[in-house]
């Protein structure tokens, strides 16, 4: 380790000597002016004001609050935001102050005096606002950060600490009893010392992230020390040469802490130390040489992971260590040479799980000495030999060991005391040859018990699983917490807590079908015979009896199995055959219930006779056997009663019309008038009876029957009227109007006593009715304005009596449309707006109408969507598109309604769109590129995509190298141009005009502002040597810090040993001047060559020293 150190000395002194040697530069910086919005004010030249605040003192003597106020402090801020003004605000800081930063703190060049951190000796509170502390400067000047002493304490809040560098310890802080909370800290290095950010006792660290920290040649790549409360934080690629590439330190509580991709050279790739308590810590990625995450002994590890951990050379993949407890905490997939996961003696591990650990020669998961080891698992680990290599005494109960490699238990002890009872080792017969070495076969372990708890009752049973002892069978329920995976060779049988985790033991119910089923837990499987091949007995419910044709019976099929319960799944075949007639089957499946029923719908097809009913089952899943035997049943169908009514019409001849029930009656009828056989027709046709008299008569029908169903008759009394007919003219009115509809009834004896009542329709629907006067019904109807048909039917029906028969007659209502008129009003309007056409209808007598639509167009195109009438009045919202011309368009507007359709026309005009355009401020320097950037949008506030823009400075058009104006085009309401600033531009002020112009609307322009700031200027120049005498040159290079590009304007003078030698002197187009002093009258030796350059139009006055070297 000495040899590194000398080593690392050698490389920084080398690397001094080089640079010292090679070309100089120096920049100019610029200062800061920082805003005064925080209680204490870091503007420029302005006092810095520390702000009062009130403490609260709660005394228990007096039960009440006491307040203490601090007192104002001002201090002369240089504003240079380095330390030296850091620790001025400090300094003046009075007990107990908060100190909120608004910019960020950068050491100066060269600032040595606080390489041991800035003293903080009271008790004080820096709020950093996000802002940022910096420890190394521009030329790598570096050292710590802060320095609390033993009268201070520091609460460090929303900060980042990035850059301290110290040859100690403590690369950014030192110091005992601080607050760190959220902070954020970054490239932070102690070189010979240990902490590479914080080095202290007894500190408090919330919400914090540590990444990229290191310790070169000590410990702690982030934190050292003890009795720490570290919570709620992260620490990411930390570094320590030798142990903790974290933390290094003992009695530290960690509570929710994350360590990912940490290294440690020796021990311990995220913790090194004793006697820590860790609580809900991810450790991931960790490498060390022992102890790949944690390194020590009497840790206490709670509720915390540890995944992909690796030790390089050395012994234990996650922990290493004496006298651990390891309670409820998962190790997957660490690496190490012995003790894959674990490494260490005398430790109590409980609730444990070690998943898939490696060691490449003993112990996958332990290596171990006296371990206890309870309720934990084991599984998927793999090594040479051993997932747990025992050297001495080993106790392990109420744990799992399942799939791991190479001898689950190597034991390398002839004396010691093993203990292995109620484990479960995934099976119910272990292979103790491959599972154990040189220990003795337990005789108490666990293994898996699978049974039911109930008969096998409407296709459902209860079973339990559960994991027992073998000798005794005591239930386990310490195991941890195992899978179970049911399986039916029914593929629709389900189980209930299926695929679940479970302890002890675990309830399930089957339901399905009868057949063999399995439990799985691990690597055994266990099966139970649920009654296959179990035979079912089928019934036919005795309740069928004897069905008349065309009555839809019931056939009902009860199934259980032959011990008598219920069958509740299946298919039932109903077979109805009748020898040289019929042979049907009909299938109904059986779902959640053991009873089968058959609806006969199709009994039409059945004559008349006697069927057999035949009844079988199917099991469709092939589980259970078929029935044991069918059922037979006698089935007879026999005729039905028929039913018979007629209809009467009597007009100028008698027209009967008869129905027959049921409807599958198809026998002939045959018609008698006073018992005189006059005709006969079918069952379903209507018969004419011609000639006869005005008298009395009966007349009967009689339904002869068919081979389904028996005859019957019906008898009806009638009496001949005399016939009447019926006229009524045809109609033309308008919607609104009343009209007098009149019918007048005549008789073919041209009786005058005709009476009775007309009923009235329009298209088949009633209207009114009134009584005949005279022969004559008149009524006054007014004609719906909602009608909008052009004709209407208009039936007049005369009802008759018992003198005279009923009568009909059509005629015609023409509707005649109303006259309309329709005003459009002409409309101004610019395009890419919204604007409304509007239009309004009248009638003959000029009231609005309030019925129907207007349909619009536009220059003869049809818009979509008629617009409905409110109050008389269309209105239609249009946008109108950008890419319209600015012209006069013609507005076409039409009514449509129950009038008249009438047409009006109107002017849309167009004019140009109005634009809102907005440029933005640019800063930047000569030579460099900037963007102008201008928004531009429509009046609405839509970006605008089309149309260009141009660009002046002074008033003067910006163009490209061809003496063209650069034109630059709107996309998406957006105009950008990448300017280069000529580097003869002075530093000042310019005048930015915008210029939009485009087809569619007005030219608009807008003013804004580009500001060209002085840059920094840097001086290159080499080392002279030079023999006694001789003349010899001065040359150098002024460049442009920012753009380092020549700079041509201002002029040089340079001092040899502080005095002047030349003066005003010129640079050339390369910014290049040379001096030749021609007389050399300096003796031998080494002098003091100090530059200066007075500052151009756009750069910043610099010097800078080098060397003269005369020589013989």
């Amino acid at each position: 380790m000495q040899n590194n150190k000398k080593l690392l000395l050698l490389t920084i002194g080398t690397l001094f000597i080089i640079i010292s040697l090679s070309a100089i530069s120096a920049t100019t910086n610029d200062n800061y002016n920082l805003e005064n919005t925080s209680s204490i004010n870091t503007k420029t030249n302005t006092p810095v004001t520390i702000q009062n605040t009130t403490k609260i003192v709660d005394t228990k003597q007096v039960k009440s609050k006491i307040a203490i106020k601090t007192s104002s402090v001002s201090i002369k801020n240089t504003g240079e935001n380095n330390f030296t003004q850091l620790n001025n605000i400090i300094s003046n800081a009075s007990e107990g102050d908060i100190i909120k930063l608004n910019n960020n703190f950068t050491r100066a060049n060269n600032e040595n005096k606080f390489t041991n951190g800035i003293i903080i000796n009271k008790k004080i509170t820096i709020e950093g606002n996000g802002y940022t502390i910096n420890g190394t400067s521009i030329n790598g000047t570096t050292g710590r950060i802060f320095n609390i002493t033993s009268t201070g304490s520091l609460t460090l809040k929303n900060i980042i600490i990035t850059g301290a560098n110290h040859t100690d310890n403590g690369g950014a802080i030192i110091g005992n009893d601080n607050n760190i909370i959220n902070v954020t800290f970054i490239n932070n290095i102690a070189i010979n010392g240990d902490g590479g950010v914080i080095w202290g006792y007894n500190n408090l660290i919330n919400y914090s992230t540590f990444t990229n920290n290191s310790v070169i040649n000590g410990d702690g790549g982030s934190l050292y020390g003890g009795y720490n409360n570290i919570i709620n934080s992260n620490f990411t690629n930390d570094y320590a040469k030798s142990g903790g590439g974290a933390i290094c330190g003992d009695n530290n509580e960690i509570t929710n802490v994350t360590f990912i991709n940490n290294i440690a050279e020796d021990c311990g790739g995220a913790i090194n130390g004793e006697s820590n308590n860790i609580i809900n810590v991810i450790f991931k990625n960790n490498t060390a040489n022992n102890g790949g995450a944690i390194f020590g002994d009497y840790n206490k590890i709670k509720n915390s992971s540890f995944s992909n951990n690796y030790v390089i050379n050395g012994d234990g993949g996650a922990l290493y260590g004496w006298y651990l407890n390891v309670i409820n905490t998962t190790f997957v997939n660490n690496t190490a040479n012995n003790g894959g996961a674990l490494y260490g003696n005398d430790n109590k591990i409980l609730n444990t799980s070690f998943i898939s650990n490696i060691a490449k020669n003993r112990g996958g998961a332990l290596y171990s000495k006296n371990n206890i080891i309870t309720n934990s698992i084991f599984t998927g680990n793999i090594a040479t030999t051993g997932t747990i290599y025992s050297i001495s005494n080993l106790n392990v109960s109420n744990s799992v060991f399942v799939d791991n490699d190479n001898l689950t238990i190597y034991h390398d002890s002839s004396v010691a005391i093993i203990s292995l009872n109620s484990n479960w080792w995934g099976t119910n017969n272990p292979d103790w040859s491959k599972l154990l070495y040189n220990i003795n076969n337990p005789d108490n372990y666990v293994i898996m018990i699978f049974t039911k708890n109930t008969a096998f009752i409407n296709n459902s049973i209860s079973l339990t699983v559960s994991l027992n002892t073998l000798n005794d069978t005591t239930l386990i329920t310490e195991l941890p917490q195992r899978l179970v995976t049911f399986n039916s060779v029914d593929p629709n049988g389900s189980f209930t807590n299926n695929n679940t985790s479970f302890k002890g033991k675990l309830n399930s119910v089957y339901n399905g079908d009868r057949c063999i089923i399995t439990a799985i837990i691990d690597n055994q499987e266990l099966k139970l015979n649920l009654g296959l091949n179990t035979s079912v007995i089928i019934s036919i419910d005795g309740k069928i009896n004897n069905t008349k044709y065309s009555k839809n019976p019931v056939v009902k099929a009860i199934v259980i199995f032959d011990d008598k319960q219920p069958v509740m799944k299946g298919i039932v075949t109903f077979n109805i055959t009748k020898e040289g007639n019929i042979n049907k089957y009909y299938n109904t499946t059986l779902i959640n219930t053991n009873i089968a029923i058959l609806n006969i719908t199709d009994i039409l097809e059945y004559s008349p006779g006697t069927y057999n009913i035949t009844v079988s089952y199917t099991d469709p899943n092939k589980i259970n056997s078929n029935s044991k035997n069918d059922t037979i049943k006698e089935w007879t169908v026999t005729k039905t009663n028929s039913i018979i009514t007629i209809n009467i019409n009597i007009t100028d001849k008698i027209i009967v019309t008869p129905t027959v029930t049921p409807i599958t009656a198809k026998g002939n009828i045959t018609y008698y008038i006073d018992g005189i056989e006059i005709c006969t027709g079918q069952y379903n046709e209507s018969v004419t009876l011609n000639n006869i008299s005005s008298e009395k008569h009966n007349i009967t029908a009689v339904y002869n029957g068919d081979n389904n169903t028996y005859s019957n008759k019906t008898s009806q009394i009638i009496n001949d009227k005399e016939k009447t007919d019926i006229y009524m003219g045809n109609y033309k009115s308008q919607p609104g109007k009343t009209i007098t509809l009149n019918a007048t009834v005549t008789s073919l004896n041209a009786s005058e006593n005709i009476n009775g009542i007309v009923i009235f329709k329009i298209n088949g629907k009633t209207i009114n009715s009134t009584t005949l006067v005279n022969k004559t019904a008149m009524l006054n109807y007014t004609i719906p304005k909602d009608y909008s048909n052009e004709k209407y039917t208009i039936t007049a029906i005369y009802n008759g009596t018992d003198e005279f028969t009923t009568s009909t007659i059509n005629s015609t209502l023409t509707l005649i449309k109303e006259e309309t008129r329709i005003i459009v009003e002409n409309i101004t309007a610019a395009k890419g707006t919204t604007t409304k056409f509007i239009a309004r209808v009248y009638d003959v007598e000029g009231n609005l109408i309030q019925e129907g639509a207007v349909e619009f167009k536009l220059n003869s195109k049809t818009l979509p969507n008629r617009i409905a009438l409110l109050n008389g009045t269309a209105t239609y919202y249009y946008d109108i598109p950008k890419e319209f011309s600015a012209k006069n368009y013609t507005i076409t507007a039409t009514y449509v309604g129950n009038k008249i359709n009438a047409k009006s026309n109107g002017t849309l005009t167009i004019t140009k769109g109005e634009v809102n355009i907005t440029a933005f401020e640019s800063k930047s320097y000569a030579g460099e590129t900037t963007k102008l950037t201008t928004i531009v949008t429509d009046a609405n506030g839509n970006m605008i995509n089309s149309g260009e823009t141009i660009f002046k400075i002074n008033g003067k058009t910006l163009k490209d190298a061809n003496d063209n104006t650069i034109k630059v085009k709107v996309i998406n309401g957006i105009a950008t141009l990448n300017y280069t600033i000529p580097t003869t531009f002075k530093s000042t002020d310019y005048k930015i005009t915008t210029v939009f112009s485009d087809s569619n609307y007005n030219r608009q322009e807008t003013n804004s502002v580009l500001t060209v700031k002085k840059a920094s200027s840097q001086i290159y120049v080499n080392p002279i040597k030079v023999k006694y005498r001789n003349s010899f040159t001065v040359t150098a290079t002024i460049k442009n810090a920012v753009t380092q590009l020549p700079i041509s304007s201002g002029n040089v003078g340079f001092k040899i040993d502080g005095k002047t030698v030349a003066t005003n002197l010129a640079i050339d187009s390369n910014g290049v001047f040379k001096y030749t002093v021609t007389r050399n009258r300096y003796k031998v030796g080494m002098y003091l060559l100090e530059i200066m350059y007075s500052g151009g139009q756009n750069t910043k006055e610099t010097r800078i020293n080098s060397t003269i070297m005369i020589t013989y």
